[in-house]
């Protein structure tokens, strides 16, 4: 399992030489990279390269070997500066907690110049963009300031813990303190950049959304006539860089069948093209899908609909020896499928991956008209192109796999015929979503722009895709369920794109009359409080934030052992586990729940709840086969989920629920009971009753003797409001615990959760103890406390959300109305959104200020001063990582993220050949966020990144890379899975 560099900040020119090395190094122009073995680097082609036989690398100036490192297993706070100076041979320093750890003398002294773009959180191999996942940073920033001149280690440990009385200073360039929040009086509001508190008004975008234009296109020629098939279209068009138009929920997308009509315009693609992404997507729809005879929902699917384009040729040997085909500028269209778990493609719910190939040959750089349509009746799949029809080359349903050159006329396009999904979803435009209205992977991300995007209830006719070509507004809107012509917005009012842009998010509305209104966001980093060591300029401690009626939730980590023992009267024939956790932990197979009743493969996993980034249940040491072990639904992107599993003997059902929604259903134990007296464990994985956990070296409590047979498995994160039930609750009862939970049960916002006296409550965890708590009590009076063993445990104020509608406060609302009230223009959020920590699909979202001082209101974009090239240049950064080396991270503000392959070692063998074919393997990779200063600034700039290079690069450098020595191998899963985790 692969984790991240994380880099810090990276500062890049815009350049334009001929040479690659140049560009390179002009892309590096700072950057300070790897949280595990901190290398601060000025102007290098490569930042590190393995091997480096002629010292060629910016690690190489360094002596080769560690440097320093902020990715501690106790996940505790470290200050982190860095020094570099043109006068002194470019010497640069890099400093832990005040003590200088590491420097070299570069050589390095030309001026950081002005215009460049700078970024917290992703390194650029090119000018504002091309961040690979790989190299992203996982973890909290606070307090990050960057000076024109080299402070002395005396100036760093004078200023290092203060949060005021530097703000006039004449060489601070830029000062985030990321406390725009602490004006928000009880309830969170939306911001959309962090304020500079400079003299320079350096303010950090947080968001950037996709952006409105108004266009003319050019209709195509008719075939064989040589004239339009309409006049131009005079419309508007909404351009795509990494970011995305969601709309969550829907109200009316087809169960059945459809069709998809857009305008898109992407770059222009050539063959053999170097570090182009495989494929764009233009749309993706993710729901539920259903049974088609009861309609009950019986699994997630993240493509119920998915179009893309393919980017890169993809040419693979088909069935004979000596030919081949190219997907390049082809389309792809996703039906019902759901290609991220082990489901058995042949007898699953969800019927595994299901998509077709069109040969649509787009590899221009102009606009072209693309209608795609599936009849549920059949399972046929249609493509037009300028309303030309494509022939489908490539189809997969399941194990299914068939290959016709179109030359020789193509493959039959049916595919999921029958299967039908909920009309409530998620819409997004220019993302591929692998969970419900989130978990973005840049790498798949649209760069281009859309019109006129139609979505349809039925399937179209070539005639009639041919007459509303020139259209914005069908001629015949029947079956139309969402239109969306992008008019009427002003770009300089949307966040991260000038003007003062407010704490708002622009909308689409929906032409249908629908109201399927789309909210413009981009992957945005999240404010959350802080619990830095930091003082006030007398040398009083910031006091900490102070709970709500939220409470604490728990920080869990390898350091930690929640146990309870001898538990009397744990549910046999039928349970419901549920709680609500938060991790951005995308390296382990973390472990919330164990319970063990023996020793290893003697029902140590008598019921077991494994791997937060690809689900998996055992019970009675019955954890599926290799087709249907995991469920490929993931829980770590950094904002809160309720998770919910229930299991009963009878039928041997297994359902899994994420904020109320099935997402996974499986089979174990069927017939067979749990018993009681066995061993409790919350974070930590049992391969014998009480101990040997899954665990990396160094990692507390008892380890397994034999090693972590598939890796660390500690959950690393933030827990909080965990039930255990003697019965399977249903659906409704689920989603009722979690409206509780959000302040809308009996108790209200003054005392949230059930009734811990209900019949049915085995055992209640709030975990709100607090400092000092070394126990987490059962409130049902059964007496199933939880002990805290080992390192001191660390609470974390949980804050809360509005419940009502989608939690951020818009114009004069006391309690958010869900964007329903006037003037606000979003859509209705489902019941049961989260109320803690963390806004999920990218907004930030606050709750009551810390008890931190209020910093002061301005957000708004404005430009910054000249003064560029100095010979001197300090960075000073608080921060918090997610321990990668050895373990333990909490909260994120700064994501940028790869998030590890949840498949086996075996499937990966397995499945090998269809990777290099371009077929998405089980498991997802994630993109985080990144911050970034308005584009406008003259001393600093940084738009959002627009564009994700593949990971497997050197750092700095497009060449191949290969992973340093000192960087820790996660074990991967060997083999098929034996009995349990």
């Amino acid at each position: 399992m692969r984790c991240c560099s994380g880099t810090l900040l990276s500062y890049a020119k815009d350049s334009h030489s001929a040479s690659a090395s140049q560009r390179s190094a002009d892309f590096n122009a700072f950057v300070i990279f790897d949280v595990r073995n901190v290398l601060a680097c000025h102007d290098y082609e490569y930042i590190d390269l393995l091997p480096d036989p002629f010292n060629a690398s910016c690690h190489a100036a360094y002596g080769g070997g560690p440097t320093a490192t902020v990715a501690e297993r106790d996940g505790k706070w470290r200050h982190i500066a860095v020094t570099w100076s043109a006068a002194h041979d470019g010497l640069t320093r890099i400093y832990v907690d005040g003590l200088l750890m590491a420097q070299a003398v570069t050589k390095k002294t030309a001026p950081l110049p002005p215009g460049g773009s700078l970024m917290l959180g992703g390194e650029q191999d090119c000018y504002a963009g091309c961040t690979d996942p790989g190299q992203g940073f996982n973890g909290m920033l606070d307090e990050v300031r960057i000076w024109r001149v080299v402070r002395t280690q005396t100036q760093i440990l004078d200023g290092m813990r203060r949060v005021s009385g530097l703000e006039t200073e004449a060489d601070l360039v830029a000062y985030w303190k990321f406390d725009d929040a602490d004006v928000d009086e009880g309830q969170f509001r939306l911001h959309t950049s962090a304020r500079d508190s400079s003299r320079y008004g350096n303010h950090l975008a947080l968001q950037h959304p996709p952006t409105p234009r108004k266009v003319v296109i050019e209709p195509p020629l008719m075939p064989g006539s040589g004239s339009s098939v309409s006049p131009p279209l005079d419309t508007s068009s909404l351009q795509f860089r990494n970011n995305h138009g969601v709309c969550d929920p829907t109200r009316a997308m087809p169960q059945g069948s459809f069709t998809i009509e857009l305008w898109a315009r992407g770059a222009e693609l050539r063959a053999g093209e170097d570090g182009v992404d495989r494929q764009e997507t233009l749309l993706s729809y993710a729901t539920q899908k259903l049974d088609s005879v009861t309609r009950e929902a019986i699994g997630f699917i993240d493509d119920a609909i998915r179009l893309e384009r393919l980017q890169a040729d993809l040419s693979v040997p088909l069935l004979e020896p000596f030919w081949e085909t190219s997907t390049l500028g082809a389309l792809r269209l996703h039906v019902n499928s759901e290609g991220h778990g082990d489901a058995d493609p042949l007898h699953s719910a969800s019927g595994g991956e299901a998509w077709v190939d069109f040969h649509a040959q787009w590899t221009g750089a102009d606009w072209v008209h693309i209608a795609v349509s599936w009849d549920v009746n059949t399972g046929e799949a249609r493509a037009h192109v300028n309303g030309v029809a494509a022939t489908a080359f490539w189809v997969t349903q399941g194990a299914r796999t068939m290959q016709i050159p179109p030359d020789q006329g193509g493959v039959e396009p049916y595919l999921s015929a029958g299967s039908v999904r909920s009309a409530v979803g998620s819409l997004v435009l220019g993302q591929d979503q692998d969970c419900w209205g989130g978990c973005f992977r840049a790498s798949h991300a649209f760069r281009g722009e859309l019109a006129v995007v139609r979505v349809w209830d039925r399937v179209l006719s070539r005639e009639e895709i041919v007459s509303n070509i020139g259209r914005e507004h069908p001629t015949d809107a029947r079956d139309l369920a969402a239109l969306y012509t992008f008019g009427g917005m002003d770009p300089a009012q949307l966040p991260g794109h000038g003007g003062d842009g407010g704490e708002r998010e622009g909308t689409v509305a929906d032409g249908s009359g629908l109201e399927q209104t789309l909210v413009l966001r981009s992957s945005a980093p999240q404010l959350v409080y802080s619990t830095a060591p930091l003082a006030m300029s007398d040398g009083r401690p910031v006091k900490p934030p102070t709970p709500g009626a939220g409470g604490y939730s728990l920080a869990l980590s390898d350091r930690q052992v929640l146990l309870a023992s001898e538990f009397s009267d744990f549910p046999s024939t039928a349970l419901t586990l549920e709680f609500w956790m938060w991790s951005v932990d995308g390296c382990r197979a973390g472990v919330p729940f164990s319970y063990a009743v023996g020793d290893y493969r003697a029902f140590d996993n008598a019921f077991l709840l494994f791997n937060y980034n690809s689900w998996g249940v055992a019970v009675m040491e019955d954890e599926g086969t290799l087709a249907d072990h995991l469920s490929g639904v993931s829980a770590t992107d950094g904002s809160w989920h309720h998770i919910a599993v229930t299991w009963e003997s009878r039928t041997g059902r297994v359902v899994l629920y994420d904020h109320g929604r099935v997402v996974w259903r499986v089979t174990r134990a069927k017939g067979m009971s749990i018993p009681s007296g066995g061993t409790l464990v919350v974070g930590r994985e049992q391969d014998c009753e009480g101990g040997c956990f899954d665990s990396a070296q160094g990692a507390s409590g008892p380890l397994d003797g034999g090693g972590a047979e598939y890796g660390a498995q500690d959950f690393t994160g933030a827990i909080d409001e965990m039930r255990l039930w003697r019965v399977a609750r249903t659906a409704a009862e689920i989603r009722d615990g979690l409206a509780a939970d959000n302040g809308r049960g009996p108790g209200g916002f003054a005392s949230p959760g059930l009734d811990p006296a209900h019949p049915d409550l085995v055992a209640y965890w709030h975990f709100d103890e607090g400092p000092g708590g070394h126990q987490v009590r059962d409130h049902t009076g059964h007496g199933h406390h939880l002990a805290i063993t080992q390192s001191p445990p660390e609470w974390i104020v949980t804050r809360w959300l509005s419940s009502c509608g989608n939690g951020i406060l818009e114009g004069m609302e006391q309690c958010d109305d869900g964007g329903r009230g006037p003037g606000t223009g979003h859509a209705a959020a489902p019941g049961g959104g989260r109320a803690k920590a963390g806004g999920g699909g990218g907004v930030p979202s606050w709750a009551p200020p810390p008890g931190r001082p209020p910093s002061g209101g301005s957000s708004a974009g404005s430009s910054g001063g000249g003064g560029g090239g100095s010979i001197a240049y300090a960075v000073f950064v608080w921060l918090i990582v997610l321990g990668v080396a050895a373990g333990v991270g909490t909260m994120a503000v700064m994501q940028r993220r790869a998030l590890a392959e949840a498949a086996s070692e075996l499937r990966e063998h397995l499945y090998a050949a269809a990777d290099r074919m371009g077929v998405h393997l089980p498991g997802y990779t994630a993109a985080g966020s990144l911050s970034a200063v308005d584009p406008e600034m003259t001393r600093l700039l940084a738009p959002d990144f627009i564009a994700a290079s593949p990971p497997s690069r050197a750092p700095g450098h497009p060449g191949a890379y290969t992973s340093l020595p000192s960087q820790p191998p996660y074990a991967a899963r060997p083999g098929a899975p034996p009995a349990g985790p």
